[in-house]
């Protein structure tokens, strides 16, 4: 390994970055005829550059993450395998990171600052020399790279507490070639199982996950956002055993600080697993100061195992313009399915809005598809089954389903008033909640700009869900609440469109609101006649028999509850009667109705968190709980 210095010098300092003939991506990619002689750091606002020697080269990572007003950055001195056959130069075989490592015979390790410790002797065969360095940032860092290896310790630098540890990766002899991935194939038994995963949003450092909640829609405290994700991608390839991983847009969240630490976190369980993947690009991707572009993202997904990620042609409008070919099962060249991969781009700011897929690529996806076409009727194929499918990260707005709504859930649950009226016009139904609009007050700005320009350009109807933090009653001294009241108020009294305002809490409403609100809807709470009515509407839903007339007219009469309460009986009932596998019944209602009322205080006087259950229903209960996921009981 050739000598590498980490120099600190102020942020307006610059030296030689012809390092870039050598590396690639941002990243210490050094050539594998290349290896490293030394190591050494200097950490100083003043110090000069450690020498004018053309054989050092700087690797373009501040080691600070831009956080600080000086800024650190690390050399690398490299000299050429044959050049080092015939010369006395010593090589850097080994590396460490924090206390000295214990010396055996023979060299002995020599103290570089930051904490680093290099081991240097004659240069012997290049798969005893250290040929290259990378810098990763974070306690999760990981790199999947083959033959490289991370440093466990961090390089000891004076950093804020919250900014990611920088860490060397090292590798030594030849960088591996990547091998040629075999031809993805359908299986013997006919089926090719693709995995999605879109809007990971990775971060350099475990980032944080904000406003989570759980299946009940309670709010979660704040916890370590990234090895969730990490975690939960390892657990579903697990369970899912895919062919093929296709990620499609937003791998990274925006002005992430070192995109390749990123990168290598998110694909590091595909390739520990050995799963060929496939990318496109979002808008977040290559947002940001510091962010790498797309051309250099691609290049380190390229070179990654598994990988089936492609640039494109140079010629069209994009980076990730291609297409893969999912071939019949055995040896066959038949191929069975196509998929086109398109880079739907970024946002454009001046806007606000999103890019569009450009006149390039929609020529290149026509010309490339009839020339698949073509040649599967020259070889007599285009009679047999042939399946394409398009994978890009902006939706196309020609393509929108018009009854945008949000099937299930308790958030966002669009009411029946705004979804029909939304059939009736024929518009398209855009339901949000107010925690999609931050706690930021001018991220709140921010976003409920962006949402009515959405809403206008798609002549959408505009259902806000949770609305009672922008209606709520001013108060002198809640400064915060005042805020988000008189953006709201500003904003809605120039939006031009069709709004709807859900909230259960009107009289706690500003009296601003009154002049703005043209029609007030008050639903009032069901009657006998209508639970009827919607008992009868759902059961028809699940149950090809006809219920006698007499048992709905009892079940609208029993049970005072509202429609929302109905559906999940009549679900959670038809789930126990297909448990026990016979028809739904009255009997399967009164059960599930019962088990929901059955909890009773041990202590009425206390606290209700303490509960007693039926010990006569806890085989039910015990179902229960291995049925639904929506469910949960304080002990």
């Amino acid at each position: 390994m050739s000598d590498i210095c980490v120099e600190a010098c102020p942020s307006n300092a610059s030296y030689s970055d012809s390092f870039g003939a050598f590396l690639s991506n941002h990243d210490m990619a050094v050539a594998s005829h290349l290896v490293v002689t030394d190591l050494n750091v200097i950490v100083s606002p003043t110090a000069a550059p450690p020498t004018s020697d053309p054989k050092w080269h700087r690797i373009e990572k501040d080691l600070y993450l831009h956080t600080s007003q000086q800024s650190a950055w690390l050399y690398v001195a490299l000299a050429d395998e044959e050049e080092l056959r015939a010369a006395e130069d010593l090589v850097v075989v080994n590396i460490s990171v924090g206390e000295r490592p214990p010396t055996s015979s023979g060299p002995s390790w020599e103290s570089r600052p930051c904490g680093i410790w290099v081991l240097r002797r004659k240069f012997s065969t290049i798969d005893e020399a250290v040929t290259e360095v990378d810098v990763l940032f974070g306690v999760d860092a990981v790199d999947p790279r083959p033959q490289w290896a991370l440093m466990q310790s961090p390089l000891q630098l004076e950093t804020q507490p919250k900014v990611p540890v920088a860490r060397l990766s090292v590798l030594c002899g030849r960088a591996p070639i990547s091998d040629t991935p075999a031809a993805l194939r359908v299986g013997v038994d006919g089926k090719f199982k693709i995995l999605q995963i879109s809007d990971t949003h990775m971060v350099t450092g475990v980032g944080v996950c904000r406003d989570a909640i759980d299946a009940h829609g309670n709010d979660l405290p704040d916890s370590d956002a990234d090895p969730l994700t990490v975690k939960f991608i390892g657990n579903i390839l697990d369970v899912e055993k895919p062919d093929l991983v296709v990620l499609s847009g937003d791998q990274l969240h925006h002005d992430v600080k070192d995109s390749p630490t990123a990168i290598y976190k998110l694909f590091a369980p595909i390739v520990e697993r050995s799963t060929p993947f496939a990318v496109v690009f979002g808008n977040h991707d290559s947002e940001g100061e510091h962010a790498l572009g797309r051309e250099k993202q691609m290049s380190i997904l390229q070179n990654l195992p598994f990988s089936f990620c492609r640039p494109g042609p140079p010629n069209v409008d994009g980076v990730g313009n291609y297409y893969l070919q999912v071939l019949a099962p055995g040896q066959s060249p038949l191929p069975l399915s196509t998929l086109y991969f398109l880079d739907s781009h970024g946002q454009i700011s001046e806007t606000a809005g999103y890019d569009y897929i450009k006149q390039s690529q929609i020529e290149w996806f026509t010309e490339t598809s009839q020339a698949a076409r073509m040649a599967r009727e020259q070889d007599d194929n285009n009679g047999r089954f042939h399946l394409s499918l398009a994978f890009l990260h902006i939706p196309l707005p020609e393509f929108g389903d018009s009854n945008l709504i949000i099937g299930n859930g308790h958030r966002g649950e669009p009411t029946e008033g705004p979804k029909s009226i939304a059939e009736e016009t024929h518009k398209p139904l855009y339901p949000i909640t107010s925690g999609e609009l931050r706690t930021d007050v001018v991220q709140t700005d921010q976003s409920l700009r962006r949402i009515f320009t959405r809403a206008k350009t798609w002549n959408a109807i505009l259902l806000l869900d949770e609305a009672d933090v922008f209606l709520a009653k001013r108060d002198r001294a809640d400064l915060q609440r005042n805020a988000f009241v008189s953006v709201f108020l500003r904003l809605i009294e120039y939006y031009q469109g069709i709004l709807f305002l859900v909230t259960n809490r009107v009289d706690e409403f500003d009296e601003a609101f009154q002049s703005r609100i043209r029609l007030t809807i008050h639903y009032q709470p069901l009657d006998d006649v209508q639970r009827t009515a919607i008992w009868r509407n759902l059961l028809g839903r699940i149950e090809s028999k006809t219920w006698n007339e007499d048992i709905l007219k009892k079940l609208g009469q029993s049970y005072k509850i509202n429609g929302r309460e109905i559906n999940n009986l009549i679900r959670t009932a038809a789930a126990l009667a297909e448990y026990e596998e016979v028809a739904l019944a009255e009997r399967h209602i009164e059960t599930v109705h019962g088990l929901n009322t059955m909890v009773q205080p041990i202590y009425p006087e206390e606290s209700t968190s303490r509960v007693h259950i039926n010990p006569f229903k806890w085989r039910a209960m015990e179902w229960w709980f291995d049925s639904t996921t929506k469910l949960l009981v304080a002990a």
